[in-house]
């Protein structure tokens, strides 16, 4: 994958880098198509070579930057093929490698902001396009050259805001420039919204709600999704809304129902589902899944992480199964790790006693 990236990076002729990106977009279907039963999973590509290639620099070319977005939505490819587990890899792979807040800022220098409506139309309807498998996910546009790298970096924004909502959403409040701030926002509100909760709500609303004691409800004209989890006749009810700018600014996270827990519990969830929007990067329907899960081992009686405070590791989907042999509590594995990496020790988060 990498070796087949630097032609993005040394060709200076726009035919030469589409074909280029086609032929990275097959390879990396390829690499991620489903295998046979038992054999070794493919999804554990190294992709730090690539993702620092990737980080542009204030003098870079249109051709250097061309050749940057295009390659940013082949990895977009890799990155929404892999499961959840991956992606967390993935994405802190692209925070270290500093990526996305360069390629941003760059896509709406050649984003104006009276830019034309069929400009606009064209490059998101591309988007849907490749979404759907109907076409490749990089793609060459018609008219002039200066036309269609406005196209492409309009794709490259949907792309990221679709597939990275998160780092999308901590570039525009940490390093997005106050001159962009009113355009990103006003072109978010206008074009990329209204697709991302239409998408949002579809993914929802194509849930197969198997499980009887748990139900969904799509309020498409409020943009939101109401998850009602219902125990013994006792009834819960989580409505999640989406902002005017999602995903620049965060869900609106609300319980109209909480029968059956405490409040304290009931806070604990709510700060768990906007803790995971607002840091992982996924869907609304997975925010709500993940609620569902802490819910049903809440009530299958498993202990909550004592460094997260949740049953269900946001990224691993894991339950605490590393016990202090000590003061007896349970912790996540990758919670450990990460406690052990950052502490610098190898004792218990509670006791301190060597775990």
């Amino acid at each position: 994958f990498v070796h087949f990236s630097r032609p993005f990076f040394h060709c200076f002729q726009q035919a030469r880098q589409d074909a280029a990106s086609s032929l990275i977009v097959r390879l990396v279907q390829k690499a991620t198509a489903p295998e046979p039963d038992g054999a070794a999973s493919k999804d554990n590509l190294d992709l730090t070579p690539l993702l620092e290639q990737l980080v542009l620099q204030p003098d870079h070319t249109e051709v250097k930057e061309r050749g940057v977005y295009q390659a940013w939505l082949a990895f977009c490819v890799y990155f929404q093929s892999v499961k959840h587990e991956r992606r967390a890899d993935l994405a802190e792979q692209l925070r270290v490698a500093g990526t996305v807040p360069p390629i941003l800022s760059s896509v709406f220098n050649h984003i104006p902001q009276d830019c034309p409506a069929a400009i606009i139309s064209e490059a998101l309807a591309a988007n849907s396009e490749a979404e759907s498998g109907s076409s490749a996910a990089a793609a060459d546009f018609g008219g002039s050259d200066y036309e269609s790298l406005v196209r492409l970096a309009i794709r490259v924004y949907y792309t990221a805001v679709s597939t990275l909502p998160a780092m999308v959403r901590a570039w525009f409040d940490s390093d997005c420039s106050r001159q962009l701030v009113q355009h990103v926002t006003a072109f978010t509100g206008k074009h990329i919204t209204p697709l991302l909760a239409e998408r949002e709500m579809r993914l929802a609303q194509e849930y197969n709600q198997s499980d009887e004691r748990f139900k969904l409800k799509v309020r498409r004209g409020a943009n939101e999704l109401a998850a009602i989890y219902t125990i013994d006749s006792m009834s819960m009810e989580l409505t999640v809304s989406l902002s005017a700018t999602h995903p620049l600014k965060s869900v609106e996270v609300t319980c109209s129902q909480q029968v059956g827990v405490t409040a304290a519990q009931w806070r604990k969830w709510l700060l768990q589902m906007i803790m995971f929007i607002a840091n992982q990067n996924g869907s609304l329907l997975d925010a709500v899944l993940m609620w569902k899960r802490n819910v049903d081992k809440h009530f299958e009686g498993v202990e909550d992480c004592t460094i997260c405070y949740s049953a269900i590791h946001s990224s691993t989907y894991q339950v605490p199964d590393k016990r202090c042999k000590t003061c007896k509590n349970a912790f996540h594995a990758a919670c450990l790790y990460k406690w052990f990496n950052s502490s610098g020790q190898s004792s218990c988060p509670l006791c301190r006693n060597l775990f």
